[in-house]
């Protein structure tokens, strides 16, 4: 799922130029990248290795086919 800036910012109630600034530290860290430019909206995309970590394991869970 991809998500801006300002959509960021109004769920964290945080300013915008806050966001810029954690934002670009979490993508020199590799954990999300530019998905697309819309104008001025950039929209963001968090880096799959970091969706798949964030999933909690349990034993109970299984994968059927």
């Amino acid at each position: 799922k991809e998500i801006t800036n300002k959509a960021l910012s109004d769920k964290l109630k945080i300013p915008r130029s806050n966001i810029s600034t954690y934002i670009t530290q979490l993508e020199n860290a590799g954990c999300v990248y530019l998905r697309r430019k819309n104008g001025k909206d950039k929209f963001w995309k968090a880096d799959p290795r970091i969706r798949w970590s964030s999933l909690k394991s349990s034993p109970q869970q299984t994968l059927t086919s």
